[in-house]
């Protein structure tokens, strides 16, 4: 690491995360001369995690933790064979302790990391189970084209979830109208234009995974 010296003096010069003895030098730039130079003993960082043990399936979680608290540090959730740099989501721990962290909405065993931001450097770890989350949709059985109807829904409601209606075999991700379950319960929906079978689903916006889906007939 280096920092120029027009930077001013005194100035912020970023260390490595491996511990041991380094040099601080004075390099003259222009012909990479060795002007001065003097000893540094750096000390090992660790760091601790307190989560839950067990967590609904995209939900928020509150985690507590210390560290060094470097500006690029930050609190991951990870599968366990991800490599320290590697993550689903996660959350600067500059944020603060406790901190909110998301979660995967895929169920499965997964790691709370704290990483060294400065060289991804794994410095704590804990275990997280995440459980499945259900839903069910409960709109009439048939509907009026172009027309709004109302949806009854039981589910996680997180912010970006949403009510669709979609054509049968269509993605997950793809629908005609929706609407989000933040609105309210029930939601009005608006029916397609063209008279058909159509489904209507619960979808987990997060990442757009599919809990619940029924048929509906429009007219």
């Amino acid at each position: 690491y280096y920092t120029r010296t027009n930077q001013g003096s005194p100035l912020k010069l970023q260390v490595p995360s491996e511990p041991g003895n380094y040099e601080v030098r004075y390099i003259l730039g222009q012909g990479v001369q060795l002007l001065a130079k003097t000893a540094i003993t750096l000390k090992a960082v660790s760091a601790t995690l307190q989560a839950p043990a067990v967590a609904a399936a995209g939900s928020k979680i509150d985690v507590a933790w210390q560290g060094p608290a470097n500006q690029p540090d930050y609190i991951s959730i990870a599968r366990p064979d991800q490599e320290a740099g590697r993550y689903l989501y996660y959350t600067y721990a500059k944020q603060g302790s406790p901190l909110k962290l998301q979660l995967p909405s895929e169920p499965g065993t997964y790691e709370v990391r704290y990483i060294l931001g400065s060289e991804t450097r794994l410095l704590a770890r804990t275990a997280i189970t995440i459980q499945p989350v259900t839903a069910s949709v409960s709109p009439p059985a048939t509907a009026a084209a172009n027309a709004l109807f109302e949806v009854q829904w039981q589910g996680p409601g997180y912010p970006p979830d949403y009510i669709a209606i979609a054509k049968p075999g269509m993605p997950d991700n793809r629908y005609i109208h929706y609407v989000y379950t933040r609105t309210g319960n029930p939601v009005k929906l608006k029916a397609p234009e063209e008279a058909g079978t159509y489904e209507v689903r619960y979808i987990m916006g997060q990442e757009a995974r599919l809990l619940d889906r029924k048929t509906i007939t429009v007219k």
